[in-house]
């Protein structure tokens, strides 16, 4: 995810990102805003990328600050378990299972969208991944 490619609109963010799958395609992804501000992604985004363009000269999002550097997916995955755990998450619960809880979820809903829902989990479109391991 880059600065330039992240469009902030009133109710909802618009990004791009690039599949996980050989030849990693480029496809868009919709962050809408949530009624919860204590839980709002479109909000803490905001206040992160305006954080990072004035902190970091760089077109990256996501940052390892202590290293001044674009971060690795391992990084960002230990840090949501560091913060899980600070918060007294039990063990049981890693950035895996919320993944899979959150692609569940969407999965699981009446009229499923699967090609934002590959988006998403940055496989690619037409992927049948979601609805033979997820919407069970």
């Amino acid at each position: 995810m880059r600065r330039e490619t992240t469009i902030f609109k009133v109710n909802s963010i618009q990004t791009q990102v690039r599949t996980k799958t050989s030849g990693g395609e480029v496809v868009k992804v919709t962050v809408r805003k949530h009624p919860n501000p204590r839980i709002d992604a479109m909000e803490a985004l905001q206040l992160w990328m305006d954080y990072a363009k004035t902190t970091f000269q760089n077109e990256h999002v996501w940052f390892n600050i202590s290293e001044r550097q674009p971060t690795s997916l391992q990084r960002i995955k230990e840090e949501l378990v560091a913060v899980l755990r600070e918060n007294g998450i039990p063990e049981t619960f890693t950035s895996n299972s919320i993944r899979h809880a959150v692609i569940s979820h969407f999965a699981k809903q009446q009229d499923a969208d699967w090609k934002a829902i590959n988006a998403c989990a940055r496989w690619a479109p037409g992927s049948r991944v979601t609805q033979e391991y997820y919407a069970r």
